[in-house]
Protein backbone atom coordinates (compact mmCIF):
# COMPACT_ATOMS: atom_id res chain seq x y z
CA UNK A 1 0.00 0.00 0.00
CA UNK A 2 2.96 2.02 0.07
CA UNK A 3 2.06 3.86 -3.75
CA UNK A 4 -1.80 3.54 -3.27
CA UNK A 5 -4.62 6.42 -3.66
CA UNK A 6 -7.95 5.33 -2.86
CA UNK A 7 -10.51 7.52 -5.17
CA UNK A 8 -14.68 7.51 -4.88
CA UNK A 9 -16.58 8.76 -7.90
CA UNK A 10 -19.35 10.94 -7.00
CA UNK A 11 -22.19 9.67 -9.46
CA UNK A 12 -25.75 9.47 -8.38
CA UNK A 13 -25.57 5.56 -10.22
CA UNK A 14 -23.21 3.09 -10.03
CA UNK A 15 -20.59 3.54 -13.23
CA UNK A 16 -19.45 1.08 -15.52
CA UNK A 17 -16.25 -0.09 -13.39
CA UNK A 18 -14.90 -1.55 -17.12
CA UNK A 19 -15.84 1.47 -18.99
CA UNK A 20 -13.70 3.66 -16.17
CA UNK A 21 -10.87 1.24 -15.77
CA UNK A 22 -9.51 1.22 -18.94
CA UNK A 23 -9.61 4.95 -19.79
CA UNK A 24 -8.26 6.50 -16.62
CA UNK A 25 -4.90 4.23 -17.03
CA UNK A 26 -4.81 5.68 -21.05
CA UNK A 27 -5.19 9.40 -18.86
CA UNK A 28 -3.43 9.26 -15.95
CA UNK A 29 -0.25 7.52 -18.50
CA UNK A 30 1.61 7.08 -15.63
CA UNK A 31 5.52 5.97 -16.12
CA UNK A 32 5.49 2.70 -14.43
CA UNK A 33 2.14 1.18 -14.87
CA UNK A 34 -0.39 1.15 -12.22
CA UNK A 35 -3.07 -1.53 -11.35
CA UNK A 36 -6.49 -0.23 -10.61
CA UNK A 37 -8.86 -2.54 -8.24
CA UNK A 38 -12.48 -2.23 -8.00
CA UNK A 39 -13.37 -2.02 -3.58
CA UNK A 40 -17.09 -1.33 -3.73
CA UNK A 41 -19.57 0.78 -5.39
CA UNK A 42 -17.80 3.64 -6.90
CA UNK A 43 -14.74 3.34 -5.09
CA UNK A 44 -11.55 2.00 -6.79
CA UNK A 45 -7.86 1.39 -5.19
CA UNK A 46 -5.39 2.62 -7.28
CA UNK A 47 -1.96 0.80 -7.14
CA UNK A 48 1.16 2.68 -8.21
CA UNK A 49 4.94 1.31 -8.99
CA UNK A 50 6.55 4.33 -7.71
CA UNK A 51 6.06 7.58 -5.62
CA UNK A 52 6.33 10.32 -8.34
CA UNK A 53 3.75 8.08 -10.43
CA UNK A 54 1.45 8.93 -7.62
CA UNK A 55 2.41 12.11 -7.00
CA UNK A 56 1.84 13.42 -10.20
CA UNK A 57 -1.64 12.38 -10.22
CA UNK A 58 -2.79 13.45 -6.76
CA UNK A 59 -1.63 16.87 -8.08
CA UNK A 60 -3.04 16.48 -11.71
CA UNK A 61 -6.45 16.80 -10.33
CA UNK A 62 -9.67 16.90 -10.10
CA UNK A 63 -10.18 14.61 -11.72
CA UNK A 64 -13.74 13.17 -13.51
CA UNK A 65 -15.16 10.79 -14.88
CA UNK A 66 -18.07 11.78 -17.57
CA UNK A 67 -18.69 14.81 -15.68
CA UNK A 68 -18.63 13.15 -11.86
CA UNK A 69 -16.21 14.18 -9.64
CA UNK A 70 -13.21 11.85 -8.25
CA UNK A 71 -12.00 12.59 -5.03
CA UNK A 72 -8.56 10.76 -4.13
CA UNK A 73 -7.20 9.86 -1.04
CA UNK A 74 -3.67 8.56 0.04
CA UNK A 75 -4.61 5.70 2.81
CA UNK A 76 -2.69 5.68 6.33
CA UNK A 77 -2.52 3.44 8.89
CA UNK A 78 -4.13 0.15 7.81
CA UNK A 79 -5.78 1.62 4.79
CA UNK A 80 -9.10 0.82 6.21
CA UNK A 81 -11.01 1.91 3.26
CA UNK A 82 -15.15 2.22 5.08
CA UNK A 83 -13.25 4.97 7.50
CA UNK A 84 -12.07 7.34 4.50
CA UNK A 85 -14.52 10.46 3.97
CA UNK A 86 -13.90 11.71 0.29
CA UNK A 87 -14.80 15.17 1.80
CA UNK A 88 -12.19 16.67 0.25
CA UNK A 89 -10.92 18.71 -3.15
CA UNK A 90 -8.92 21.47 -4.47
CA UNK A 91 -9.91 23.42 -7.20
CA UNK A 92 -9.19 26.47 -9.02
CA UNK A 93 -12.03 28.81 -8.87
CA UNK A 94 -12.32 32.16 -11.02
CA UNK A 95 -14.67 35.08 -10.14
CA UNK A 96 -15.79 37.09 -12.33
CA UNK A 97 -16.80 41.27 -12.82
CA UNK A 98 -14.72 42.76 -9.50
CA UNK A 99 -14.59 46.08 -10.11
CA UNK A 100 -11.05 47.07 -10.64
CA UNK A 101 -10.39 48.72 -7.56
CA UNK A 102 -10.80 44.89 -5.71
CA UNK A 103 -8.67 43.30 -8.08
CA UNK A 104 -6.73 42.56 -5.57
CA UNK A 105 -4.73 39.36 -2.88
CA UNK A 106 -7.02 40.47 0.23
CA UNK A 107 -10.42 40.86 -1.56
CA UNK A 108 -9.15 36.99 -3.40
CA UNK A 109 -8.71 35.64 -0.38
CA UNK A 110 -11.76 37.17 1.28
CA UNK A 111 -13.94 36.09 -1.81
CA UNK A 112 -12.11 32.34 -1.90
CA UNK A 113 -12.38 32.40 2.18
CA UNK A 114 -16.40 32.35 1.35
CA UNK A 115 -15.38 28.80 -0.71
CA UNK A 116 -12.89 26.95 1.61
CA UNK A 117 -9.46 27.34 2.53
CA UNK A 118 -7.42 29.77 0.24
CA UNK A 119 -4.45 27.92 -0.66
CA UNK A 120 -2.76 29.95 -3.92
CA UNK A 121 -3.80 33.43 -6.08
CA UNK A 122 -2.78 33.30 -9.80
CA UNK A 123 -1.02 36.46 -10.45
CA UNK A 124 0.64 38.85 -13.02
CA UNK A 125 3.80 38.89 -14.22
CA UNK A 126 3.77 42.74 -12.16
CA UNK A 127 2.57 41.17 -8.84
CA UNK A 128 -1.09 42.37 -9.40
CA UNK A 129 -3.98 40.21 -9.57
CA UNK A 130 -5.33 39.15 -12.99
CA UNK A 131 -8.74 40.18 -14.71
CA UNK A 132 -10.33 37.33 -13.28
CA UNK A 133 -9.39 36.54 -10.32
CA UNK A 134 -8.41 33.01 -10.10
CA UNK A 135 -8.04 31.02 -6.67
CA UNK A 136 -7.04 27.45 -5.63
CA UNK A 137 -9.41 26.79 -2.82
CA UNK A 138 -9.93 23.27 -1.00
CA UNK A 139 -13.71 22.57 0.16
CA UNK A 140 -14.37 23.49 3.83
CA UNK A 141 -13.00 20.36 6.07
CA UNK A 142 -15.85 18.02 7.56
CA UNK A 143 -17.97 19.42 4.66
CA UNK A 144 -19.80 17.08 2.14
CA UNK A 145 -19.34 17.13 -1.34
CA UNK A 146 -22.88 16.07 -3.63
CA UNK A 147 -23.12 14.52 -6.82
CA UNK A 148 -25.86 15.93 -8.40
CA UNK A 149 -28.09 14.40 -11.54
CA UNK A 150 -27.03 15.50 -15.16
CA UNK A 151 -23.59 13.89 -14.29
CA UNK A 152 -22.03 17.21 -12.58
CA UNK A 153 -21.19 18.01 -9.13
CA UNK A 154 -21.49 21.01 -6.30
CA UNK A 155 -20.04 21.32 -2.90
CA UNK A 156 -22.45 21.65 -0.23
CA UNK A 157 -21.19 25.53 1.59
Amino acid sequence: MSFCLVGKIFSPRLINREAFISPMARIWCVSEGMEIEIVSGNIFAFYFKNKEDRSWVLSGGPWSFYRCLIVLEIPVGTGDISRMSFNHEEFWIQIHNVPLLRMNKEACLFLGGMVGEVKEIDVGPSGSVQEVLTIKSGDRSGETIAAVPHGGFTGRW
